[in-house]
């Protein structure tokens, strides 16, 4: 139902920044990763977006 909306960033989230892979110690250094992995990629997805217009 309304998990559909977040499945394509999770899935590039564990295959492009291997989310799945975190190494760390302490839960607050691993929420710091996911955090920054979640900004990288979003940041790609506007860059992108920001080409394309370029192209256009």
């Amino acid at each position: 139902m309304g998990g559909h909306t977040l499945e394509p960033p999770n899935r590039t989230l564990k295959e492009q920044f291997h989310i799945n892979q975190i190494i760390s110690r302490g839960q607050q250094d691993k929420e710091n990763k996911v955090t920054l992995k979640a900004v990288a990629y979003n940041l790609r997805v506007i860059f992108n977006k920001i080409l394309e217009e370029i192209k256009q």
